[in-house]
């Protein structure tokens, strides 16, 4: 007896092809000159095919219960892919009045994170743990 299994491994062919397209490449779609929320480990896709991928949030405010010259800021360790699929990695300053210093700049990309904005924390801020690690924080990606 003869069983024709073609239709069957063509359905399943398709079935893995469809799954495999929609694998981790999802990201959350923002847009320049808005703010957004961002968390360790997210992609977030710009309008023009750029994607911003954080890798960490780095706590560089002054420490609490500390007197600092100035209250510090918020880094991100990123990878940056613009709109041509050029890749860079780098860490970003979020100060709107910090310029990048030329070891970390990531190229095509300008984030700030005003002082008014929401940054979350894993824990408060006290004496025993004076840079808790930054959970989510609001940003803008400046074109």
């Amino acid at each position: 007896m003869y069983t024709n299994k073609k239709p069957l491994s063509l359905i399943l062919a398709f079935v893995i092809l469809a799954m495999a397209s929609c694998s981790d490449n999802s990201c959350e779609e923002v847009s320049y000159n808005d703010v957004f929320d961002v968390s360790q480990g997210e992609v977030y896709c710009l309008p023009d095919g750029a994607q911003l991928e954080i890798n960490e949030l780095i706590n560089a405010y002054c420490p609490c219960e500390a007197i600092c010259v100035w209250e510090g800021q918020m880094m991100l360790e990123v990878v940056w892919t613009d709109a041509a699929g050029t890749v860079h990695t780098g860490q970003v300053n979020t100060h709107p009045n910090i310029e990048p210093s030329p070891l970390d700049e990531v190229p095509g990309l300008h984030i700030v994170a005003e002082s008014g904005w929401t940054v979350e924390f894993e824990e408060e801020c006290i004496l025993a743990n004076g840079n808790p690690n930054i959970i989510s924080a609001e940003i803008m990606i400046r074109n």
